[in-house]
């Protein structure tokens, strides 16, 4: 068990974080509770009552506008034109005319909420203005008079102009005459102009088309009030993404005032509080960057040294360290002073173990060495004798000479390690010579190297074991061919060797392919392919990686021995 003196970091760590983290909580509880809160509800009660003084402004004047409007529905003089109209010279009734066009001007000039007034008669499909006659109903108006009910006025928005429509029936109940109010915007704009410090606005609750705004607006706020769901008629504040809209509805329900404020701008109410909040603020910062130097030297630095320390034996070298002064009475201490005494032992044991391994590949390669068949030999020698008693000394010079070459490369006990080049030269060397005695019975093919790996270093004796095997255990008899093949080839591509040795026998199963496969994992005892779990074994010893042996059924119809070698890139 740690003794309890090694547990000082996590006090300190606990104090460190307590000194840190209560000044920011109290100071955002203070802000948050005292500041905000109660300056949203001051901002609201105020807006609230502005609101409504801006709202009962605005209704007394529109009810007196549309008071006016149903008192000068009823206009004697503009029922005297309708019904003389048919007995009237021309001069007469443009007289007419100008008469009630001038009463449309005095109107117009005496009433600053009045934009224009047109009075539309579709008996005699004229339109008056107070400055103009034009011949024709338009067709907003004329959809307006097909709709009206006798007495009731009618709201209706055109071109972002709010319209009060009213008319006179004539005996039948028909539309007489029809008179259109237009609401004069830029005085409804002047009256909610005082206020353009906020966003206050009147839309028309037709359309929900914009009338006035105190200030210039952007379309992202006319979008957020245009988005209020109109069947909350009973709810007059929202909040929408950052933005509070309180809203009322007034002159008969047709009308409605919003004002829209941001959360920033009731913060920017805070001023007061802000050298409290940015002082603390500045404390807790000072107190982070002590509390962050401080746990980078009790912990993250240490925690580093140890992380590149086993990183290093990712690398394959491991690294010892001087332990810093400052951590001779923590926790780190027993974590630094055990990985110095695991990297002693396991240097230890690593040298050991390699040290063991090579003797083992020494003595592996003897073994090789002393496994050639001694009937291999004999063979020869009865090959020799044959030959010279024919009299065929050229055969018994090439035989010679190359069962010369091929113990010399055989013997050399001062070389594990050759090029590819080299055993592939010995393997060639090997074929060469049981060409001679097998002469038509077996046939090789032995394809030339790839460029540029021949002087890639392979261990001895991987490649002629292989295809001694084929001349041993394949069974040639009964082949399609007549003969037996055995064909050596070899391939490179993506940093990997694959050698193959193939042959066409025909005692091969799928069984004893498998069979194979798994005496190649486990040390055979007095097993006929002994040959093939010793190439298998060496080639791992030799690679450490990836490079294995491996059996298949080949497309011969036989045996196919593949040697996979990865080539390190560097």
């Amino acid at each position: 068990m740690i003794n309890q003196k090694y547990h000082s970091i996590r006090i300190k760590f606990i104090i460190y974080l307590s000194i840190t983290l209560l000044p920011i909580i109290a100071g955002i509880i203070l802000i948050y509770f005292q500041g905000s809160s109660k300056i949203l509800q001051t901002t609201t009660s105020n807006i609230e009552k502005r609101q409504d003084n801006i709202k009962a402004s605005l209704e007394e004047s529109l009810t007196s506008l549309y008071d006016f409007q149903m008192d000068y529905t009823v206009n004697n003089d503009i029922n005297y034109l309708i019904d003389i109209a048919p007995t009237l010279t021309t001069e007469e009734f443009y007289m007419n005319i100008d008469d009630i066009m001038q009463q449309i001007e005095f109107v117009e000039n005496n009433n600053v909420w009045i934009q224009e007034i047109r009075i539309n008669i579709p008996s005699l499909n004229i339109s008056i203005r107070s400055h103009s006659l034009t011949n024709y109903v338009s067709k907003t108006d004329q959809d307006i008079i097909n709709t009206q009910s006798k007495g009731a006025p009618s709201f209706f928005t055109k071109e972002g102009v709010f319209c009060i429509s009213s008319y006179w029936p004539d005996s039948e109940n028909h539309v007489k005459y029809n008179i259109v109010c237009e609401l004069n915007n830029g005085t409804l704009e002047k009256f909610i102009k005082p206020y353009e410090t906020d966003s206050i606005m009147v839309f028309e609750n037709v359309t929900n088309s914009m009338l006035a705004s105190s200030i210039p607006l952007s379309q992202d706020i006319v979008d957020r009030i245009s988005s209020i769901d109109s069947s909350h008629y009973d709810q007059k504040m929202f909040k929408n993404d950052g933005y509070y809209i309180y809203r009322q509805n007034f002159f008969y329900e047709q009308l409605t005032l919003y004002s829209v404020f941001s959360e920033n701008s009731v913060l920017s109410q805070i001023e007061p509080y802000r050298n409290v909040f940015l002082i603390t603020l500045l404390l807790s910062v000072i107190l982070i960057a002590i509390y962050t130097r401080l746990f980078s030297k009790l912990i993250n630095e240490p925690i580093q040294l140890l992380l590149q320390a086993f990183q290093s034996f990712k690398n394959d070298s491991p690294v010892f360290f001087e332990i810093p002064p400052y951590y001779k009475n923590n926790e780190f201490k027993v974590l630094f002073d055990g990985y110095q005494q695991m990297l002693i032992r396991l240097n230890r044991y690593i040298q050991e173990n390699y040290n063991q391994k090579i003797l083992v590949q020494q003595m592996h390669l003897r073994q090789l060495q002393a496994q050639i068949d001694p009937h291999f030999l004999y063979n020869c020698f009865t090959n020799i004798y044959s030959l010279a008693q024919l009299d065929d000394c050229e055969s018994v010079q090439v035989l010679s000479k190359n069962l010369s070459k091929f113990y010399q490369y055989a013997m050399e006990n001062q070389k594990d390690v050759v090029t590819l080049q080299e055993e592939y030269e010995f393997c060639l060397l090997y074929t060469e010579i049981q060409n001679i005695r097998f002469e038509d019975k077996i046939t090789t093919e032995i394809s030339p190297l790839p460029e540029g790996i021949d002087q890639i270093s392979i261990p001895r004796f991987i490649i002629q074991p292989i295809v001694e095997n084929a001349y041993k255990h394949a069974d040639f008899s009964n082949t399609d061919l007549g003969t037996g093949l055995i064909r050596v080839s070899v391939k490179y591509s993506d940093h990997i060797i694959e050698i193959s040795v193939d042959d066409n026998g025909n005692s091969v199963t799928a069984e004893s392919v498998d069979h194979i496969n798994e005496l190649l994992e486990t040390e055979p005892k007095g097993n006929v392919r002994n040959g093939l779990y010793n190439v298998q074994k060496r080639i791992r010893l030799f690679y450490k990686n990836e490079s294995h042996l491996e059996v298949s059924l080949s497309s011969l119809g036989g045996l196919c021995v593949r040697i996979i070698i990865v080539v390190s890139e560097h």
